[in-house]
Parts: C-alpha cells; sequence; structure tokens
C-alpha cells in the first residue's frame, strides 16, 4: 500500500474515533437525563425558597410529576389551594450544568378549570436521592432575578 494511501486510511481511522467520541458524549448526556427524569418521578414537597411571592411565603408547596408533565400547588395557612398549575416539561444538559424547560402553562382556576397560560422557562437542576435543587436566573436569556429552591422526595399521601 502506497504511503499516501496509508496516511489516508490513517486520517479516516482518526476521523471516524474523533466522530465517534461525541456520540458517545450525547449518549453519556441522554443516559444521564434519562436517570434524572426517572428520579424526577413522584411527589416533592419545598423545604426551602428564597421567593419572597405570595408563592414564596405560602405554607406548604408540593409538585407531583408523571411522565412529562408536572403539577405544582400551593397552599395557604388553613391547607386551602392559592394556585396551582401543570406544565409539559423536557430535561436537558449545557455543559456540566443540568437545563429543566417548561411550557404549556395550565393554570386550575377557582372553578377548577384548567386555563392555558402564556408562560415558558427555564432554570438550572439538580437531583440527589431524594432531594431536589431548582435555581432559577442563571440562565443567559433570563431577566437576573435569582431563586433558589430546595425539594425533599415524599411518599404519596392516600
Amino acid at each position: 500500500m502506497s504511503r499516501p494511501m496509508l496516511l489516508a486510511c490513517a486520517l479516516l481511522g482518526l476521523l471516524g474515533i474523533v466522530q465517534s467520541a461525541p456520540a458517545q458524549d450525547k449518549k453519556d448526556v441522554d443516559d444521564a437525563l434519562k436517570k434524572d427524569a426517572e428520579a424526577l418521578e413522584g411527589r416533592w414537597e419545598r423545604l426551602t425558597t428564597t421567593d419572597t411571592s405570595v408563592l414564596g411565603k405560602a405554607k406548604r408547596a408540593v409538585k407531583e410529576i408523571k411522565g412529562e408533565k408536572e403539577t405544582v400547588t400551593w397552599y395557604g395557612e388553613k391547607d386551602e389551594v392559592i394556585r396551582s398549575h401543570r406544565v409539559a416539561y423536557k430535561l436537558s444538559e449545557s455543559g456540566k450544568v443540568h437545563v429543566f424547560t417548561w411550557s404549556e402553562m395550565e393554570v386550575l382556576d377557582k372553578a377548577g378549570k384548567w386555563q392555558k397560560a402564556a408562560a415558558t422557562g427555564s432554570y438550572i437542576y439538580r437531583v440527589e436521592k431524594d432531594m431536589l435543587y431548582e435555581g432559577s436566573g442563571f440562565l443567559q436569556d433570563q431577566r437576573p432575578f435569582f431563586e433558589f429552591a430546595q425539594w425533599k422526595k415524599v411518599e404519596d399521601r392516600k
């Protein structure tokens, strides 16, 4: 085999290696996000938040994640529902940061009907065992309004 042919084969081999690395990286990311999605399934109760709004001051907040939907409900002092909304969500990764992007928001009105709201957003998250950490306002396309929340996974109340 001629020297140019050997060089061409070696170059093609190197390109094959270089091209397979991103495919492996994508598989690793997909696997990590799949694990996150599985870990997020279930009910979570908020432990702490830096949110100073009415919802941040709610006595209790519970989120439930099933499939590709998340429902969050805030409760007042008498355990009455202050607000509830449901969103579709997708997980992604940007470098070592995991991103939770929500869309298709529906808000539960006083009559118990879901009303669509034109709202979407993203925040960074980290899930570890039975703890979920969320931070908003850190992504470049967001206004710098920073909030942090910590959630603990809870057993379903039957």
